[in-house]
């Protein structure tokens, strides 16, 4: 008996042992390894794609809210230049309004 604990714990004195025999339980990791691996890839590459297109979708957006603004300043510089041309026009009327009441005053004085 002293015997085999010497022999086992001589065994232990020599470091680490690997066993190099190569079971069932092996082989199902590997593939299990293998097989979860695969998975794992194509749902990167299935994200890859639909991040693809929802960058696209927001490209295009960004294009079309670009042309959208475009427009819009189009718009209001074509409502300012009317604005001015407006004032313009009321400032000539006022203008004639009051000559208009000068007369009539002078007239009313005579």
């Amino acid at each position: 008996m002293k015997q085999q604990i010497e022999k086992l714990m001589g065994e232990n004195k020599g470091g680490f042992k690997f066993n190099t025999t190569i079971d069932i339980g092996h082989i199902i990791t590997v593939i299990l390894t293998l097989g979860a691996l695969a998975v794992a890839w194509r749902g990167i590459g299935e994200n890859k794609v639909a991040t693809d297109a929802r960058i696209t979708a927001v490209e295009l957006k960004a294009t079309e809210s670009l042309t959208s603004i475009g427009a819009i300043t189009k718009t209001l510089s074509v409502i300012d230049l009317n604005q001015m041309r407006l004032a313009v026009r009321l400032d000539n009327q006022e203008k004639r309004f009051e000559e208009d009441h000068t007369r009539i005053r002078e007239l009313e004085k005579k």
